[in-house]
């Protein structure tokens, strides 16, 4: 029996994993030539006034020298048999989701405490192929499918008889015979996303000073950023200490020629903030480096980390990490292994 409860919770569920299921996805196999990619972030889907983002550009990612070492290790480690949701989404679909994901797009308010209630306010934007519509053919065709009239318009909605459920709406993108996918567990969100997304609302694209940046690096193929409190790390040291004087966050993975690229940046609310963060990350750097020095077996792992540099400007703190990528899932395998080892 296959659950087709499509709560807002399960939802949740798939996006946080959605970096692991990308790359089970990409053991499939790689593209063999990179080409320009349609899963670049468009900040004309994003509100104005969204506080934070997700933002995975797959296509991008199948062509990485990381996606493509990383699968050459990857029948060593089957990611898909630990991760039962994947194939529970497979069999409800009836295709394996990244065969037409060329990105995923994931926004919303303010990161509050009320965790739960901040998922179903979210919004994830999925670019996909035109096969998709066959798929949405099939799910529409579902007992538990229903039709929701709201504003003047149609919205698709999955409800397994509780209180959760998805809304959807699907949309053309412009200039391509490709398709957007806007889903919530808020039918207003998904409302205002569709009015952002035909220029009826403010988007990142042309606001004056909006709350998020949202400019990857060239080669990015995730990227992640956040404004105001981040909930959750409040008992985890010294990211708690961190947390308390941030004000936004943000996570950049690019690749260009081979070589990854990660950059992480915090902003905080003065330069003496950031003084104090950039302290706490240099000490926890020197740490890191002495206890991987005391133990032979992470002896690998001093080369990735002796790339990291930490920087300071204003009421900015920075760290970035520049290493070859091919490399890279080398060390991480070999020191992986080298841990499992018994004795």
């Amino acid at each position: 029996m296959i659950d087709t409860s499509f709560s807002s919770r399960r939802v949740a569920g798939w996006v946080t994993t959605l970096p692991l299921l990308a790359l089970a996805a990409f053991s499939a196999g790689a593209s063999p030539a990179p080409a320009p990619s349609r899963g670049a972030l468009d900040r004309g889907l994003v509100p104005a006034d969204a506080q934070w983002l997700v933002h995975i550009d797959i296509e991008s990612a199948r062509d990485t020298h990381l996606v493509r070492a990383a699968v050459a290790l990857a029948e060593r480690f089957d990611l898909r048999a630990e991760l039962d949701q994947y194939a529970c989404v497979e069999e409800f679909l009836g295709v394996d989701p990244f065969s037409i994901l060329r990105s995923l797009t994931v926004f919303g308010g303010e990161l509050g405490a009320e965790d739960s209630r901040s998922a179903e306010q979210a919004v994830a934007v999925l670019r996909v192929t035109s096969a998709a519509s066959a798929v949405m053919d099939r799910l529409v065709a579902r007992s538990e499918y229903r039709a929701v009239q709201l504003q003047g318009r149609v919205l698709h909605s999955w409800d397994a008889g509780g209180a959760d459920e998805v809304f959807c709406q699907t949309v053309a993108a412009r200039g391509s015979t490709d398709l957007l996918l806007l889903l919530s567990g808020d039918a207003g969100e998904l409302l205002r996303g569709l009015r952002v997304l035909e220029g009826a609302a403010p988007s990142l694209r042309g606001a004056p000073g909006p709350a998020l940046d949202a400019r990857p690096a060239a080669g990015s193929f995730f990227y992640a950023e956040a404004t105001g409190a981040i909930p959750g790390l409040d008992d985890i040291r010294p990211a708690s200490s961190i947390a308390d004087k941030a004000s936004g966050v943000l996570l950049d993975l690019s690749e260009r020629d081979g070589l990854l690229g990660v950059s992480m940046a915090v902003e905080t609310e003065s330069p003496e903030d950031a003084l104090a963060i950039h302290s706490l990350a240099t000490g926890a750097l020197a740490l890191a480096n002495v206890a991987l020095e005391n133990d032979e077996r992470l002896f690998e792992m001093q080369e990735v980390l002796g790339n990291l540099r930490l920087s300071v400007a204003g009421d900015r703190v920075g760290a970035d990490l520049h290493f070859e990528s091919r490399l890279l899932v080398e060390v991480l395998h070999e020191t992986a292994e080298t841990l499992r080892a018994p004795g």
